[in-house]
This record gives C-alpha cells, structure tokens and sequence, in this order.
C-alpha cells in the first residue's frame, strides 16, 4: 500500500539571525490591511442582465425576475469567462439556482479558472455557507467593505479572502513600478496584523565586490537582492531568491518572499502562515491566517499545496528552469 505523500503548504527559508544596534522605528510600525491593501471593490455592469445607463451616474436595472432569468440562460451557455461572471453574479441574488448550475459544470471538463467557482457553490450551497465557515477558522473580515449594488459580490474563496483583507494579488513582472519588495512585505505583512509588527522590511542589492573574479567566473547565478527585516534589537536577512526561483531576472520569486514571511513569523513564535494561493506566471495571489485555518481549508480542496513539485509544475507551465537543475 503506497503511503501519501505529506501535503506541504508553506516552507521557511534559512533565516540569518544577528543582534541589531540600529535604532528602532518609533512609533512601532504597525501592519494594517485597511491602510496596506489595495481596494478589491470593482463594478461590475453585465450587459446580459439587462442594465441600462442613465444619465451621470445613473445605472438602471430591470426587474429582478427578469434580472435573474438573463443571468441564469448567460450561466447555461458556459463554462466560459463571460458565463463564470454570470454564474457568480446569480450566486449573489439566487443562490439556489447558482448551485444547480455549478453542479452541471461540474460534469463537465473545466476550465481552470471556473474550478474556485464551482468548488464554492457546491461544497457550500447555502447563502452564507462559506463566510460562516472562514469564521469558524477564524479568517474574519478584517475590512468590513460597504458594498453597493453595482459592485461585484464575492462568490468564490479567492474573492471572499480578498474582501476579507486575508489575501492579496499582486504582479510578478519586475518591470512594474508599483512592484518593489519591501513593499510588498509590507502589504503581505498587513494580511496577518500584529505577527510582525515592529519590523521594518528593507531590500538590500547584492554585493558584487563580494566575491573575488575568479570564483564569479564559476557561479552559475548572479548573488540576489537580500530581504531585510530589522526591530526589537534583532536584524533576519534572507536571500530573495530560493532554491526554486525562476530564472528570470524579469520576475521576482513569491516563494522565497512568503518562506521569508513565514521564517519570521516562527521565529516570533506565531502560528500564523502564508500561502501562495494561486498564480498565473505573473501575477500572483498569496493568502495568510493561522496555520490550523489553512491547513482545514487545503484539507477541503479549497486551496492548492505549495509543495516544491507545484512550483516545479508552474514553471515548467510558463517556461521556466528552476535554479540548480
């Protein structure tokens, strides 16, 4: 009898530890989603629901029978971008009808992106359902967001965790000004306020006068940027590359900055973890709670494992060699 392998949904990177004589942030930083994360709030107007356009800001809808037969015959014609969107939008005003739906999808060979959506609305068909069950996991809404009507609700896990200040997106591509490291572990910091608090993130360039010629003309890799977390006295560094980084200079490696997070996080004694959620090679979308929460939600299918053989798999889905192969 063959025994499974172990699911492994985050790693640690090899965390340099020293004392730090630098000052300290004053006040101590704090990392709060509301003041961190992007807004996930976004309009959303079907032409197959029937809306129509007034003047100004004027948005006019018909009457919800006919609003909900539109986007149940636009959901039947799927799975396809147009009829996830639909389906979605019908889980938000007929749950019930939205289920029945997923459920002929799901007899069917689906597209990647239509498998969150069908995953949610059969494994919790009531209205509720899966917010109910994030609260028992203790990933509760640390947003609070007002939505209006016009804004889109959000169905599946992705989409709930975003709403929910639990998760964030963001790109993968260097190239993007808005993509800067210690940035982002401010942001990803945000998803789990008080775990690393009093840190301050820093990027530090690698040292090329490190090495001596010679041995530069056998590296294989260039040295990478250094990830820098320094307050309360001590000083972590990490590299910003891991052992299974793509090797692109043009991406950064989420990996290695979610296994420098969770390095961090252990050291403080949290239980808290993070976990890349899903990627389409450049843009990534990485989720963070407590350890007991996300391993229940990977149990369930809900979220993938972040196991080396994954990461492996995306890269070789979008081109890439990992580092030492």
């Amino acid at each position: 009898m063959t025994t499974p392998k172990p699911v492994v949904l985050w790693t640690y990177a090899p965390l340099e530890e020293r004392s730090d004589s630098g000052p300290s942030p004053a006040p101590p930083t704090r990392y709060l989603p509301r003041e961190l994360l992007p807004d996930p709030r976004q309009e959303l107007h079907l032409e197959d629901e029937g809306v129509e356009f007034g003047p100004g800001d004027d948005v006019r809808y018909p009457p919800l029978p006919e609003r909900l037969q539109r986007l149940s015959s636009c959901a039947k014609e799927g799975p396809s971008f147009q009829a996830e969107r639909c389906l979605a939008h019908l889980a938000a005003l007929d749950r019930a009808a939205a289920v029945e739906i997923a459920r002929e999808w799901s007899q069917t060979e689906l597209p990647e992106a239509a498998q969150p959506l069908v995953t949610a609305l059969l494994a919790f068909p009531s209205p509720g359902a899966l917010e109910s069950y994030l609260d028992s996991l203790g990933l509760t809404d640390q947003l609070s967001l007002d939505l209006a009507e016009t804004e889109e609700r959000p169905v599946s896990l992705q989409e709930l965790l975003l709403h929910r200040g639990r998760a964030h997106v963001f790109s993968l591509l260097r190239e993007e000004e808005s993509v800067r490291l210690d940035s982002l572990l401010r942001e990803l910091a945000s998803l789990a306020p008080g775990v690393l608090d009093g840190l301050v993130f820093e990027l530090i360039p690698p040292d090329l006068d490190a090495e001596d010629d010679e041995e530069d003309d056998f590296r294989e890799d260039p040295p990478a940027e250094r990830l820098v977390a320094r307050g309360a006295g001590k000083r972590y560094e990490a590299s910003s590359r891991g052992e299974f980084a793509l090797d692109e200079d043009d991406f950064i490696d989420a990996v290695a900055v979610l296994d420098f997070l969770n390095a961090l996080a252990r050291a403080r004694g949290s239980d808290v973890r993070w976990v890349l959620f899903d990627t389409d090679g450049e843009a990534c979308v990485a989720a963070a709670g407590p350890a007991p929460a996300l391993e229940a939600l990977q149990a369930r299918g809900l979220i993938p494992a972040t196991s080396p053989e994954r990461i492996r798999s995306l890269e070789a889905r979008y081109g890439g060699t990992p580092h030492g192969d």
